[in-house]
């Protein structure tokens, strides 16, 4: 998967162009941002690639800043991240992710999954590389634990198809 911040300027470039005109099935897109400016630069930058290997993403470092309450218009993590799962929802784009969870943030996990209606979440720590550690395995847990309390969402395996 591809990934790169939802500006214009992020994706002028031949390195952009040649990925989205050479996608393989099981290959994706993913850009980073706001709703609107993911599928602007979708629209307008991205032509080639096709909406079910579009994938986008929202978040923070930190999770719980600028979480917000799930209601909002836009702009705060959740709110941004629901207003993706309705684009998804439409057809234009195929998964919406959140991050970052880290150990601690269980009822945001929650928030995201039941409210903002996410396809995944990035776990592990804020300002660091991933690595094994009690507090990842927590963040880890933090989803596992409420995917496996839900009757319609499952941890995805090897035969799942995600794009």
């Amino acid at each position: 998967m591809f990934k790169a911040v939802a500006k214009e300027s992020a994706t002028d470039s031949a390195g952009f162009n040649y990925i989205q005109g050479n996608l393989k099935a099981g290959e994706a897109v993913c850009l980073s941002g706001e709703v609107e400016d993911v599928l602007n630069v979708y629209k307008k930058k991205g032509r080639g690639v096709k909406p079910q290997q579009r994938v986008m993403d929202y978040g923070y470092t930190k999770l719980e800043t600028g979480f917000g309450n799930c209601k909002e218009k836009g702009y705060n993590t959740c709110a941004g991240l629901r207003n993706g799962a309705k684009a998804r929802d439409k057809g234009d784009v195929r998964r919406v992710f959140g991050w970052t969870s880290r150990v601690g943030d269980g009822k945001r996990v929650g928030q995201l999954l039941d409210k903002a209606y996410v396809d995944g979440i990035i776990y592990g720590f804020a300002v660091t590389r991933y690595y094994d550690h009690e507090d990842s395995r927590a963040a880890a847990r933090d989803i596992t634990q409420r995917v496996q309390k839900s009757d319609d969402r499952y941890m995805a395996t090897g035969a799942d198809k995600p794009w």
